[in-house]
């Protein structure tokens, strides 16, 4: 099975139109409709509180939208493994001003991957991608499976706005910097205009491509 990123939902708010577009966005793709897509999603319950999902409530809301989904993963049980994988990016490209910490790729602008001893977005989306990657275990209580089905390591689909874009490309590096750069080639970006009801909008791209994609 292939592991497919449906989204984000976020822990103070509903079920919307973003979360709808992503979902019509998987339902065409071809491993979807080969029957070979593990449909996951991704709850941000570290930004805001209280979060009122649970694993029920998920798979509630995408049925709805003809989707059953495989497994729910709670975003602030990566904090600690994200925070790791930020120890151990080169120290030459770290920065610290005693308030934050600050990453930057060789000949790429920086960027912020924590806050004090928070890790920010970025450092959070690696930890989620390398656990579903295989490469790191899952971190206690990170992910409800709602199923037998478990995604294989081969390749990986992240249906995300394309206002995650720049994060995104972040991820990626960091991902690279921390030694797994071979990985990304398992990659596929598809990004979509979430203002767009009719989801005609939309950008596919390896992770080569989106390393070149926008500035950072």
């Amino acid at each position: 099975m292939i592991g497919v990123e449906l989204s984000h939902l976020y822990g103070d708010q509903p079920y919307g139109p973003q979360q709808r577009a992503a979902a019509c966005l998987v339902r065409e793709l071809d491993v979807f409709r080969a029957g070979n897509a593990l449909p996951m999603v991704l709850v941000d319950d570290y930004h805001g509180q209280p979060c009122a999902w649970s694993p029920a409530r998920v798979a509630d809301a995408l049925r709805g939208d003809g989707l059953a989904v495989g497994a729910v993963s709670w975003e602030g049980a990566f904090a600690a493994a994200a925070m790791d994988i930020v120890r151990r990016l080169p120290t030459a490209g770290l920065s610290h001003d005693g308030r934050q910490t600050k990453f930057r790729p060789a000949g790429e602008r920086g960027f912020r991957v924590a806050r004090g001893d928070r890790p920010c977005c970025a450092a959070l989306s690696a930890a989620w991608l390398l656990c579903r990657l295989g490469i790191l275990p899952w971190p206690a209580a990170s992910v409800d499976w709602l199923g037998e089905a478990r995604p294989g390591n081969d390749s990986l689909v992240t249906v995300l706005p394309g206002t995650f874009l720049p994060t995104e490309r972040q991820t990626c590096h960091i991902v690279a910097a921390a030694g797994h750069g071979l990985m990304l080639s398992r990659l596929e970006y598809v990004f979509f205009d979430a203002a767009d009801t009719k989801v005609t909008a939309i950008r596919r791209m390896n992770a080569a491509m989106l390393a070149s994609a926008v500035p950072t």
